[in-house]
Formats: C-alpha cells, sequence, structure tokens
C-alpha cells in the first residue's frame, strides 16, 4: 500500500471537484501555487514556511494567511515584467 499526497485546493477554479465556491477557500488556488514554489525553490525551507503560512490566530482551528501576506515581494513582478 502506498500513499500519494498532493494539495488539493478546495476552490471550483482549479479544483474540478469543487462544486460549489466557499469564501474561505477563495485564494486557495493561488495560495497552494505559493507554498508549491517555495518547495521546489528550498525545500528545507518549507516546513517553517508551512508552520508561518498557517496561523491558529482565531483560536478555533487553523487558517492560512491571507494570500496579501503569502505573495512575494512586489519587485518580483516588477522586475519580470522588464525581462519581456
Amino acid at each position: 500500500m502506498a500513499f500519494a499526497l498532493c494539495p488539493a485546493p478546495l476552490d471550483g477554479q482549479c479544483n474540478p471537484c469543487i462544486t460549489r465556491d466557499v469564501e474561505e477557500f477563495k485564494d486557495s488556488c493561488e495560495l497552494v501555487n505559493i507554498g508549491l514554489a517555495v518547495w521546489v525553490a528550498k525545500r528545507e525551507a518549507f516546513p517553517a514556511f508551512d508552520r508561518w503560512m498557517f496561523s491558529w490566530e482565531s483560536g478555533d482551528r487553523w487558517h492560512p494567511r491571507s494570500l496579501d501576506a503569502a505573495r512575494a515581494d512586489p519587485w518580483i513582478d516588477r522586475y519580470l515584467a522588464t525581462c519581456l
């Protein structure tokens, strides 16, 4: 027996198994992309990123950080735009 784990955002924008949108998962497609980018770029940094990404600040359950908090420095987008 083997288990294969893969991200499954709970947003119908990128997961065809989700048939209705739920507000609290609205950014999960982009957040999974950010998480995978960290994992690919520097796997040893991923556990720290994962601990930072999910907070218990509400006190009742784990919540991901906002998309704005998780996004990289906007300088990256500006730099990439100059490369085209």
